[in-house]
């Protein structure tokens, strides 16, 4: 099983905030004394005094080649506003048996992913091993699904900033094991359509959605390439 200290820790670094403008120092601080406890030795790379990488390996020094890189970037945006959050996004809340928090499925649970590796004696370098640690965790957080609503409410969510003619759809399926329920695949998008049509959204604004955004964006580009080159 995973450590008793294990959430306590995943707390903590939730709880430090390393949006880039403020960099890292706060994460490193609590991750290095977490890889040393684990065995590991621990160099630092410090730039501007706040953004801090970890550098750490397995037994021997870390001056040889090799190596694992603790810290890069860990919550690379703000949160934006508080109050569009339903929990505080410096705090991982659990709620409904999910856990919610910025960076909660970002390097900050992949660093600690790694220090629980090394200190069951694992190679936290050699990924199949670092995998194994992954159906225990599922396990026990099993990971919310997303539905095609919830797409829908982020479609809007831009048409609402940016305006209907700059939202488009990329359906990037290849490459992961979660889909949305009700869009596994692009075969499901007149489902989406549909749900925005329901909305309130026009023929209009979903062809627009669909490719005509796209169509037109590509088609200025053009324009103006001829135009530079002319």
């Amino acid at each position: 099983m995973l450590s008793k200290g294990f959430l306590e820790l995943a707390r903590k670094l939730i709880a430090a905030d390393t949006v880039s403008s403020q960099g890292t120092q706060r994460a490193a601080d609590l991750l290095e004394s977490l890889w040393e406890h684990a065995g590991l030795p621990v160099r630092r790379q410090v730039v501007e005094q706040v953004h801090v990488n970890l550098l750490g390996g397995p037994g021997g020094g870390t001056q040889g080649p090799g190596g694992v890189l603790l810290v890069t970037h860990l919550d690379t945006v703000p949160p934006g506003p508080r109050e569009r959050w339903q929990t505080d996004p410096w705090t991982l809340t659990e709620r409904d048996g999910f856990l919610y928090g910025l960076g909660v499925a970002d390097v900050k649970l992949d660093a600690l992913c790694k220090a629980e590796a090394a200190r069951r004696g694992l190679d936290p370098r050699d990924f199949g091993q670092l995998f194994s640690l992954k159906p225990e965790w599922e396990r026990a957080h099993p990971r919310p699904r997303a539905t095609l609503a919830e797409v829908a409410d982020h479609v809007e969510h831009v048409r609402e900033v940016a305006g209907v003619e700059h939202v488009g759809l990329g359906g990037d399926f290849d490459g992961t094991p979660d889909v949305t329920v009700g869009l596994e695949d692009v075969s499901a998008y007149p489902a989406l359509f549909a749900e925005l049509l329901s909305r309130g959204w026009t023929e209009s604004d979903c062809s627009a959605l669909a490719g005509g955004n796209l169509l037109r964006a590509l088609r200025d580009a053009e324009s103006f390439a001829a135009r530079a080159q002319a």
